[in-house]
């Protein structure tokens, strides 16, 4: 977005020691403001953001955070269940709820939620990470048509593999972290690619 002209650029993780080395990393560090949020938590997401999008005028926002599973449903811990909705759906519907009003003020923004081909085709294994992402991509496009009236964009996208630690951070049943990539996430396309 920097590199596009963006006046500021407001980054968001749970880790604020990465938040920093990204933040350092761009070049023009004082154009980046990190803030750290934790998507596990959407009604936590809504109450942070709506505070900081009352003071910070957003133009953009880029719903992005997200987690995968690797398990048969019926070996699902349900509270993996709900970490997968919480992180992947709600509090992106949480930061969209935020930034709104401000959009719909100034007849302008646009909302973009990076979904995944699971949002499309369902595979075996990624029950939850499905039901979230077809989840995201029903909201984004109702919401589209009900913005359009007020000047405001949702863009839908969704990749295939890209060669992040996705699957490595990926959820067991039990929640524990798979602890390995995959084959098809290696095997991607590179995420400097995707970003392009």
């Amino acid at each position: 977005m920097l590199n596009l002209g963006a006046a500021k650029v407001i980054i968001s993780a749970r880790r604020i020691e990465e938040l920093e080395r990204v933040k350092k990393q761009t070049g023009t560090p004082e154009k980046v403001m990190c803030f750290q949020l934790d998507l596990n938590n959407p009604r936590v997401v809504l109450e942070k953001l709506t505070a900081l999008f009352a003071v910070e005028k957003v133009d953009i926002i880029v719903n992005n955070g997200g987690m995968s599973m690797r398990e048969e449903f019926m070996n699902l811990d349900f509270s993996v269940c709900e970490s997968m909705i919480n992180t992947n759906l709600l509090s992106h519907i949480a930061a969209t709820k935020a930034v709104l009003p401000g959009m719909i003020a100034r007849k302008s923004g646009i909302i973009v939620n990076i979904s995944s081909a699971a949002g499309i085709l369902a595979t075996p294994l990624r029950t939850m990470y499905s039901a979230s992402k077809f989840g995201l991509s029903g909201f984004g496009k109702a919401l589209r048509s009900e913005m359009k009236q007020h000047g405001i964009q949702v863009v839908q996208i969704y990749p295939g593999y890209v060669r992040t630690n996705i699957s490595n951070n990926a959820m067991t049943g039990s929640g524990e972290k798979f602890g390995k990539i995959d084959s098809n996430i290696a095997n991607g396309m590179k995420v400097e690619d995707c970003c392009d």
